[in-house]
């Protein structure tokens, strides 16, 4: 009996009777639309968890600050006060500048004269108050009231001394029967609030009789104080003179040595120059003052009205477009012609 070939029962993994399988790795399934959803939903509960944050801070935490009180909205101010002589008694002039929301007018007077109840309210801003006190020397006050829809919200005072009452020495009549009054008198002109670069205002004078004409001289200085306090233009002075009456006026205006385009270019003293069918007529600091084709941008100008009444009305207009915005006082010395009372 022939033996057979014994057939293994076993064979290594590298027979070829048997092919070799190489172990595939499958990556996972990508899903991009569900990784954009999970990104736009935790976006936005992380902005509402911001607001809710945010809004719900000031109902648990409340700084403690002040809250402005009501008549802050409100200004009163008296800038000029005068007190003068005039033939047989002193007479106290008071401007007065005021401003507010809701506030409806301004009545001022001077305690021992014309009551509270007496004086008229004043509804334009600002006004000039005037008042004859008698010929008693003494210091004088000055009140004034602001009234809004809620009743008063603002009272200020301020005083002025009257002194060296001497009565005008008698001048004879002349000719035609007139009369001739002389007196001394100012006021005071301004821009109407810091940021404005114009103001304008009226002064009112009243006589016993009729104004014919009045000749007069005068002078003026001004007063940086009132807005910039920076020192430029601030006490520049000057001296004026002229003639006005119903049909015709000039002033010849003479500025004294100053700084007057700004304290870095040295000092002037510019020429008086006249102008016509005006009273009194000044140019304020501007740092185009000295070029050789220089044009007045930067003035205070005005004329007198009310000839042939008893009531001369000193009408003034104040431009000034530079920072400075001086206040600027006008004080005039009158000599004026009176018709027969």
């Amino acid at each position: 009996m022939k033996r057979g070939k014994t057939i293994p029962t076993h064979q290594h993994p590298s027979s070829s009777s048997h092919p070799v399988h190489t172990p595939i790795h499958h990556t996972p399934e990508q899903h991009p639309h569900r990784v954009k959803h999970l990104l736009y939903l935790i976006t936005f509960l992380l902005i509402l968890l911001v607001l809710v944050v945010f809004f719900s801070f000031p109902l648990s935490y409340t700084p403690n600050t002040p809250v402005p009180s009501p008549t802050d909205s409100y200004s009163l101010e008296i800038p000029s006060l005068s007190c003068t002589w005039e033939k047989d008694s002193f007479t106290v002039c008071a401007t007065v500048v005021w401003s507010g929301t809701d506030a409806l007018f301004v009545k001022s007077y001077i305690p021992g004269g014309e009551s509270l109840e007496s004086s008229p309210p004043q509804t334009i801003s600002p006004f000039t108050y005037c008042q004859s006190i008698g010929a008693e020397e003494g210091y004088r006050v000055v009140r004034a009231m602001l009234y809004s829809s809620n009743g008063l919200v603002r009272d200020i005072g301020q005083g002025v001394s009257c002194t060296n009452a001497s009565p005008v020495s008698p001048i004879p009549l002349p000719p035609t029967s007139n009369t001739v009054q002389t007196l001394t008198t100012g006021f005071r002109t301004y821009s109407r609030e810091r940021s404005s670069p114009t103001g304008s205002g009226i002064f009112i004078k009243t006589f016993a009789s009729p104004v014919q004409s009045c000749s007069f001289t005068g002078s003026w200085i001004t007063d940086n104080d009132l807005y910039s306090h920076n020192g430029f233009c601030h006490n520049a002075k000057g001296t004026f003179e002229g003639y006005a009456d119903a049909y015709e006026q000039y002033v010849v205006n003479d500025p004294d040595l100053f700084y007057w385009a700004d304290l870095s270019q040295g000092q002037l003293n510019p020429s008086p120059q006249r102008y016509e069918d005006y009273s009194f007529w000044m140019e304020l600091c501007d740092d185009q003052y000295y070029r050789a084709a220089h044009v007045p941008r930067y003035s205070v100008q005005g004329r007198i009205e009310g000839f042939g009444t008893k009531t001369l009305s000193f009408i003034w207009d104040y431009r000034d477009q530079s920072n400075a915005r001086p206040a600027v006082d006008f004080s005039f010395d009158l000599t004026c012609t009176l018709s027969p009372a």
